[in-house]
């Protein structure tokens, strides 16, 4: 359909606030320092974590050498008192072996504490963090209602300045199609043979949103038809003007 006047033109009103904007961006906020508390409550769980961990790899360092300490010394208590055999190594010198022993003993016993503490931690900042990730979900729902609020409350905001631009449309889809109406008239009417599709315009239509803010001036169906049926008219009037005014000499538009 042409660009007619879909609705009642009324004057533009000043930006209003926008309060579906205002509680999203609240209720975002709700949702981001839950979520900058999870995150720190991760952190902490991390660093007590490792100290269990940190426990558990020094114990297991402890174990493996302990075991190759007593293979050894079982080697040698099996060996004591035998008679040697001609080629076979001597006794090894498990000095050594028992200080690495002890060193690693010493290394372990202060991480025992912290390890014992570190399992009773862990099931508390657990919880904590199971507690705020749902209540962070529980957020979702009122999120998608808000955004879909603060969406239309965006294009609402946009009506008046809609309605501006439909005019200006309007009025240089008047002018261009009027120019083209014109020359398809006279190229019909000599054979040309060469057309601009001015007839097109009828099919032009610029949509309302179904929002009422939208609908509240649209035209009744019976007054949206006359005013199409005049539009066309007007554009066959201003096209019959236009090349009046051309054949005088004037300006065309």
């Amino acid at each position: 359909m042409a660009l007619f006047p879909l609705f009642k033109n009324e004057p533009a009103q000043p930006a209003a606030a926008k309060p579906a904007l205002t509680a999203l961006r609240e209720h975002l906020a709700v949702a981001s320092d839950l979520t900058r508390q999870i995150e720190a409550l991760n952190a902490r769980l991390q660093l007590v974590q490792r100290d269990i961990r940190n426990h558990k790899e020094a114990e297991a360092r402890l174990a493996a050498a302990r075991t190759a300490l007593d293979v050894a010394l079982a080697n040698v208590r099996y060996k004591a008192g035998a008679p040697a055999i001609d080629g076979e190594e001597a006794l090894p010198d498990l000095a050594e072996s028992r200080v690495f022993v002890e060193n690693l003993q010493a290394h372990v016993a202060p991480l025992e504490e912290p390890a014992r503490i570190a399992h009773l931690v862990v099931p508390r900042l657990q919880a904590d963090v199971a507690t705020l990730s749902e209540k962070r979900a529980a957020l979702k729902p009122a999120t998608d209602q808000l955004l879909h609020a603060a969406c239309v409350e965006e294009g609402v905001s946009h009506q008046a300045e809609y309605q501006q631009a439909m005019d200006t449309m309007r009025a240089t889809a008047h002018q261009v199609f009027a120019a083209f109406t014109a020359a398809d008239t006279i190229a019909r009417a000599r054979g040309y043979g060469t057309f601009f599709g001015s007839a097109d315009y009828r099919d032009l239509h610029l949509p309302l949103p179904q929002h009422p803010a939208y609908q509240a001036n649209a035209l009744m169906p019976e007054a949206a038809q006359a005013a199409y049926n005049a539009d066309l008219k007007a554009v066959s009037v201003e096209a019959e003007a236009l090349i009046e005014r051309l054949l005088n000499g004037e300006a065309g538009g």
